[in-house]
This record gives C-alpha cells, structure tokens and sequence, in this order.
C-alpha cells in the first residue's frame, strides 16, 4: 500500500502524474492498470535508440517537466550526452549465485558493496 502513501506527491510530480494512477487513485491490489504513455516511450527507445531518449519528444518532455520545477536545462544538454559502457564488478558466491555491481559515479566502491556477499 506504499504506493496509495505517495498519490498527492504522483499527481504533482509532473503534467502526466495522472497516468501512473487508476481513476486518479492508486491501485488496489489485484486490479490492473496500463501505461500507454511509458508503452509509447519504449517504443520511441526500441526504435530509435539512445536518440529516442536524448533527442525529441522525450527529450522535449524531460526540459520542460525540468524547467517547470524551477530547473535549468537545454535540449542541447541532453543531445551532447556521451554514455560509455562499463565492465561490472561480479563475485561469485559458492558456484551458484553471481552478484553484479556498476559502480555509476565510476567511485572504488565496488569492493565495498560485495564485500558483505563474500563474508557469506
């Protein structure tokens, strides 16, 4: 029921808070809900790639919901975006279960946050 504590917070969150709730509420359990605007963004991101993401309607989305809140960013800022791949940090625990870790800030902390998986 965390979801129903958070429903003022989903309304206000931006212009299409509404789509994440069911008659302007959250669902129940049991009851099925669609998301034809998240259906429609996976779509524009199978289709078109990373492009589809940091360029267009999304993109168009992402500044304006950005500017609305008092933020400051350009649909330049997210076309000059450059994301590179990084080779996850993974232990092995008893042959069976592999933990994978992506450290995003590119921080050493990888060891850190697997070292309790390998005191197990």
């Amino acid at each position: 029921m965390q979801w129903r504590r958070w429903e003022d917070l989903l309304r206000s969150a931006s212009p299409d808070g509404q789509d994440v709730l069911l008659d302007g509420r959250a669902p129940l359990p049991g009851q099925i809900i669609k998301f034809p605007n998240l259906a429609k963004t996976f779509r524009a991101l199978a289709e078109h790639g990373k492009d589809g993401f940091y360029r267009g309607r999304i993109a168009e989305a992402i500044v304006e919901i950005i500017k609305s809140k008092g933020g400051v960013m350009e649909l330049e800022d997210l076309a000059k975006h450059t994301s590179s791949f990084v080779e996850p940090i993974k232990y092995t625990y008893a042959g069976e279960v592999t933990v994978f870790e992506v450290s995003l800030a590119r921080l050493p902390r990888g060891p850190v946050v697997l070292r309790p998986t390998i005191v197990l």
